[in-house]
């Protein structure tokens, strides 16, 4: 089952897949992620886990071209939010833009983004 969060602003795009298996929980981003609308991303984050309580979500990254400061501290905060709740958060599929800027601020392998993934599937 599909639900889509109605954007605030048309440069990003986040859908929850919420599939077959309840313990992982998918948020597709798609845009950009940058300070007119990193809260809207962790606003859908902290939803997914007060509702349905996963035990991992992964958020894929493949169409994010995006990600500036405010998506990267949006992203440390879901990060540390899903903690709190013993919920791992990871990153996946990341857009070759987006997987450089985490390699960059040393934050690729915190996110579980492994050394040597190929950005963006390709």
């Amino acid at each position: 089952m599909l639900d889509v969060e109605q954007p605030e602003s048309r440069s990003l795009f986040i859908t929850l897949d919420r599939g077959d298996d309840r313990c992982v929980q998918t948020i597709i981003v798609v845009g950009e992620i940058d300070a007119l609308n990193a809260g809207q991303l962790h606003k859908v984050v902290l939803g997914v886990l007060r509702k349905y309580r996963p035990s991992r979500i992964e958020i894929n990254m493949f169409s994010v071209g995006f990600l500036d400061s405010a998506g990267i501290r949006v992203l440390l905060l879901c990060h540390s939010d899903a903690r709190l709740v013993d919920c791992e958060l990871r990153l996946t599929d990341a857009h070759p833009m987006a997987h450089r800027i985490l390699q960059i601020t040393g934050l690729a392998e915190h996110f579980g983004l492994a050394e040597g993934q190929i950005p963006g599937g390709r």
